[in-house]
């Protein structure tokens, strides 16, 4: 395979350091800080207390800081965020506009200050880089959301609304991005209750998509709505659609479409769940 990487310009980079940081974030994000070192990141989110995604994240600790990626247009959020919540806290947030993240794949190892990307083994490292340093990449951003879609990952902005997406239709519960088994956080009351009633409705599929369509297209079976396509490259697709309408229209045979291009389900090699008819 040919090694690729390639820079996101649309992930920010931030650091939280200080005596209170770990507890601090702890008792915040839907992950483990506990599992969180300079060998190992954590991905995860912060969430509104009605359960909702505000922000993604992933966490990495180098030299005494941990280093955060978000979506760059949501970074001085939630360093706003943060400051709301951190009272006596003794932590320090801080953006990081001179450093970028990096994304590689079908490489053996990571670089430094990289890591194994924690959502799914596939899809490779990240590191963080700092911009004057910046090695030469060897594909484009375009590339990588091809292979981030080929794994059927989503990520926040394309694939779901920040504000508005619980993390299970996000898959953060089958992407590693909620630890059940660590104390309070924020939302976590409605995470588990959804966790343990498995009353996820809607998910992100994957589907092969057959004709051209665009990401924000209503994804149909006749009359009836399913949901909406999200990211797009070549011929697969990520959409955020409603469960048990998949499985109607699955019965029924009927054909699944976004405008005039058809879809396919596919089955996701992370889920722990079947989905009938799916390549």
């Amino acid at each position: 395979m040919t090694t690729s990487s390639a820079y996101l310009e649309d992930r920010g980079v931030l650091t939280c350091e200080g005596c209170d940081a770990k507890g601090f974030l702890q008792g915040l994000l839907t992950l483990d800080m506990e599992k969180v070192t300079g060998a190992q990141a954590q991905t995860g989110a912060l969430l509104s207390p009605q359960g909702k995604i505000l922000f993604d994240l992933v966490i990495y600790e180098h030299e005494g800081k941990y280093w955060i990626e978000t979506a760059a247009s949501q970074a001085e959020a939630l360093i706003k965020r943060l400051t709301f919540y951190k009272l006596r806290a003794k932590v320090n947030i801080e953006l990081k506009p001179d450093w970028r993240i990096l994304a590689l794949w079908n490489f053996d190892q990571p670089p430094s200050m990289g890591f194994a990307d924690p959502r799914w083994e596939a899809l490779g490292y990240r590191a963080f880089v700092e911009k004057n340093k910046s090695p030469e990449a060897h594909a484009t951003a375009a590339a990588y959301h091809a292979h981030r879609i080929f794994h059927a990952v989503p990520e926040a902005e394309k694939d779901y609304a920040l504000g508005d997406t619980f993390p299970h239709e996000a898959n953060f519960d089958l992407l590693n991005g909620i630890d059940f088994n660590k104390g309070c956080y924020v939302g976590q009351e409605v995470v588990s209750r959804m966790q343990h009633r498995g009353i996820a409705r809607k998910r992100i599929m994957p589907f092969k998509v057959d004709g051209i369509a665009a990401a924000g297209a209503p994804i149909t079976a006749g009359e009836l709505s399913l949901g909406t396509l999200g990211s797009i490259s070549d011929e697969r697709a990520l959409g955020m659609i409603r469960l048990d309408r998949l499985e109607d229209a699955l019965n029924a045979h009927a054909p699944l479409m976004a405008g005039a291009a058809r879809l396919a389900p596919l089955q996701p090699a992370w889920a722990d769940f079947a989905i009938a008819g799916a390549a």
